[in-house]
């Protein structure tokens, strides 16, 4: 017999069973081809339930800037259909508990444990005991995956090794979807500026090219709501140009906010983008008692607003408005800022167009009483 650790000394790798090596080998190649998130999670998802032989396992995908999970994906659609938690903030439920501290749980009595919301629905579907682990790719939390069975989890090692792998699928199916997206939304983003260039250059009907201002910004960046105010010079309120989305019949267009009030009025005194994740409870925001009659009858609760400068003046503002706790990235700060710039021209080049009218209707008035 070779001596162990000599040369030429052979190593013996534990067999992995070829159900396993099949199941990772298609699993990669999904996840390598794909960009369908939903579809990855839940092929992952049922080959975890298949090979460790669990009841249920489920995945949540991580929402960092408002730190909240969404339910996407599980082994048993039929069984997870009751499932009562497919949105849960850090620190709510087991999955949220993992969220928050990004390290795995393992509960063996659901019934008996204050970290589980609604232990009911669990017990009634012989769902007793839950193993979660936290989804990471570098520093960021990409989602959860948790695995329920009707006994406590006694996994050997090569399972725990399996699971693992699994958990690194779908951080990489998460993280090509999400990098994808990006990629989407710079490119759609970029094409619409062009076609909103082209039209500013083709046309000075300000309608026009507000309502295409505020749907590019709500598909875009997303949100329930999206709206350009420009500023009257008489008074320094604002005046709604177009709206698109809820706040349409709940505002309506031509809805006034007084100077200083709203969003939109702290960003036309601060000249700076501001956003808050809930404008009721911002202190920064204040609002006409009729308006905010009417903001409370719309579903969202942030904003964010951008201002609409011409050289040195603050002319409007463009407001994005979403579901209360999102917090808006840099990259969509830029771009609602650059929305805004092209309307900020428009509205300029309306202004312009409006006072030379103005001004050869008093010439041509003033030639005729000097010809009488």
């Amino acid at each position: 017999m070779t001596p162990r650790g000599t040369p030429g000394a052979r190593v013996v790798l534990p067999e992995v069973p070829a159900s396993r090596l099949h199941t990772l080998a298609r699993l990669t190649d999904l996840v390598s081809s794909s960009l369908d998130s939903d579809q990855i999670l839940g092929q992952i998802a049922t080959a975890t339930a298949q090979l460790t032989d669990t009841r249920l396992v489920a995945v949540w995908v991580a929402d960092e800037a408002t730190r909240t999970l969404e339910l996407r994906a599980f082994s048993d659609e039929v069984l997870g259909a009751g499932y009562p938690h497919r949105h849960l903030a850090y620190g709510q439920d087991g999955a949220g508990w993992v969220a928050g501290q990004r390290r795995p749980l393992q509960i063996d009595d659901l019934s008996g444990d204050t970290r589980v919301g609604n232990p009911a629905w669990f017990i009634a579907h012989g769902l007793r005991s839950v193993y979660s682990l936290p989804i990471i790719h570098g520093e960021s939390l990409l989602g959860v995956v948790a695995l329920f069975a009707a006994q406590p989890f006694r996994l050997p090692s090569e399972d725990h090794d399996l699971i693992e792998t699994f958990v690194a699928q779908a951080a990489g199916a998460i993280r090509n979807a999400r990098l994808f997206a990006e990629s989407e939304r710079r490119r759609l983003a970029a094409e619409a500026l062009v076609q909103l260039s082209r039209l500013c250059s083709e046309t000075i009907d300000l309608g026009a090219v507000a309502r295409r201002v505020v749907e590019s910004v709500r598909t875009l960046l997303g949100v329930e709501e999206s709206a350009l105010y420009r500023v009257l010079p008489e008074t320094g309120d604002l005046e709604a140009v177009a709206l698109s989305g809820e706040g349409e019949m709940a505002l309506g267009t031509g809805i006034v906010f007084p100077r200083g009030t709203g969003v939109v009025g702290l960003v036309v005194n601060e000249r700076r983008p501001i956003a808050s994740s809930n404008f009721f409870d911002d202190p920064r925001i204040t609002h006409a008692p009729d308006i905010r009659k009417r903001l409370q009858t719309v579903t969202y609760r942030a904003i964010l607003g951008v201002p609409l400068l011409v050289k040195d003046r603050v002319i409007g503002a463009l407001a994005a408005c979403a579901a209360e706790g999102r917090v808006f990235s840099d990259d969509e700060v830029r771009l609602a800022q650059a929305f805004a710039d092209q309307a900020a021209l428009v509205l300029e080049n309306a202004r312009l167009f409006d006072d030379a009218a103005r001004r050869r209707h008093e010439t041509d008035v003033l030639a005729e009483v000097i010809g009488q």
